[in-house]
């Protein structure tokens, strides 16, 4: 492995154990989400620039990157990374049979997805979300996860449901059944030319005058 791969994995590894997915790594760190998934993912270099925003955002020591000199990389917990929620980052097996709102959430929030989530309002009384907000929305109230503040949203998986941290006129902690989830849609950062290979020439249907 050679020095730059061993510091794209060190900086992947705290932003993981600080609970940070790459959109909001990239937020703190001042930088753009695509740019900063592509040096993430090996595809571009990382520039000092860049490393040194990251080291700040990730509250990074000389001490820290002394690491960079052994042989093998250290266990993560080793590391002055603060260790936080590491679900975020993990992702599930897939279970067509199981609970699919449950998969889909846990999928969206490990791959740092913008998420817009429906829900049907007249299960969520007593579930923590504000009277003026059910009562603003009778029948199906829309919610917008943005990646980069997963963190923040606190995701907690039970077999009843989910309990999140969301904002309405302040935040709220709210538990949504699993009842409530009429529909979860999913965000995908849009790749870059660079991330989807050329088709060859031959795959492509073409013409040919014959004389």
């Amino acid at each position: 492995m050679t020095p730059s791969e061993q510091l794209v994995r060190f900086i992947r590894e705290t932003a993981k154990q600080k609970g940070l997915n790459t959109a909001a790594l990239a937020a703190a760190a001042g930088v753009s989400r695509s740019e900063l998934k592509h040096v993430l993912s090996g595809n571009d270099p990382l520039t000092v620039d860049l490393m040194v925003a990251l080291a700040e955002t990730l509250e990074l020591g000389p001490e820290d990157l002394a690491v960079l000199g052994m042989d093998e990389m250290p266990a993560p917990e080793k590391l002055s990374a603060v260790r936080k929620h590491q679900s975020l980052t993990d992702l599930p097996d897939i279970d067509p049979y199981g609970n699919h709102a449950e998969q889909v959430l846990r999928l969206g929030f490990g791959l740092g997805c913008d998420m817009h989530v429906v829900l049907n309002t007249e299960v969520l009384e007593g579930t923590g979300v504000p009277a003026a907000t059910l009562k603003q929305f009778p029948d199906l109230l829309p919610i917008k996860l943005d990646a980069e503040y997963h963190h923040h949203n606190d995701p907690r998986f039970t077999p009843e449901g989910i309990q999140l941290t969301l904002s309405f006129d302040t935040l709220y902690t709210v538990v949504l059944p699993w009842s409530a989830f009429a529909q979860i849609t999913m965000i995908p950062l849009e790749p870059e030319l660079g991330d989807v290979p050329e088709p060859s020439k031959s795959s492509h249907p073409h013409l040919r005058l014959i004389e």
